[in-house]
Parts: C-alpha cells; structure tokens; sequence
C-alpha cells in the first residue's frame, strides 16, 4: 500500500466519526496501519467487509453507547477478521485499537457531558450488508476489497 493510499484509509477513518466527539488522530492512525498490516492475509466475502464497515462506523461514533453494546460489535470485528485468514494477532491488535478508540471517546463524551445517547439498535445492521451506507462508508468498504 503506497502512502497516499494509507493516508486515504486514515481520512476514511477519521470522517466516519460523526459527532462532536472524535477520537485522535494517533489513535485512527494505529488503527489504520494495525488494518493495513492484516489485510495482506484476508480472504472477506462482500457481506463480510460490509459488516466489518459498519461495524468500525459503529465504533468511530460509539461516545455514548453502552459497554455491551461495545463489546458485540468489537467482538463481531475480531469474529469476522478471525474466520477471514487474518492472523489471531492482527485480529486482537485491531480489536484492541477500536477498543482504544472506544476508550477514548467515551472519556472526551463524559468530558463534555454529552447528551446523545444513540444506541446500537438505533442503526440497523446485519449480515448481508444492509446499513445505510454513507459515502465515506462506501469508500472504506471499497478499500478492503483492495
């Protein structure tokens, strides 16, 4: 992957966050390279990279979620990468970025007393790829079939 291909997946990244509460830009960029550095060895279906988007959408934007909630989705991401041929570590350590992630926007929405509380249920998501899908999500969907 070139450099400005990386670049494009950290500005992919950093725009699916929606709120007002982002995460940092270190914390998208481990994130991306952590995605990058697995990607060599996985085999995802369509409905795979579609679930595997949303379910990073969901966790760019989970500052009020509850740690249930979390948990699923980041457990869904580590499912999906696991069946998909990527190593056990590539999937913990990208488990453990968007938990990182998670982390950090749930302190910097506490900080700020946020008063959203959009919950998982709230966006329909399944197998097959349903979710609405943003352009940005599109983008990112597009850059895993790569």
């Amino acid at each position: 992957m070139t450099g400005e291909q990386k670049a494009d997946l950290r500005n992919d990244l950093m725009t699916l966050a929606e709120g007002a509460t982002r995460p940092s830009s270190e914390s998208v960029a481990t994130l991306a390279d952590d995605l990058q550095s697995a990607w060599a060895d996985q085999s995802l279906s369509k409905p795979e990279k579609a679930q595997l988007a949303s379910d990073i959408l969901t966790v760019m934007n989970s500052a009020n979620i509850s740690p249930e909630e979390l948990q699923q989705v980041i457990a869904d991401v580590e499912s999906i990468l696991e069946a998909s041929n990527v190593t056990p570590e590539d999937a913990q350590n990208i488990a453990a970025d968007l938990q990182a992630i998670a982390k950090e926007l749930q302190a910097n929405a506490a900080a700020v007393g946020s008063q959203d509380r959009p919950r998982l249920g709230d966006r329909p998501l399944n197998r097959a790829g349903a979710a609405p899908k943003s352009a940005v999500q599109e983008s990112l969907r597009q850059r895993l079939d790569r």
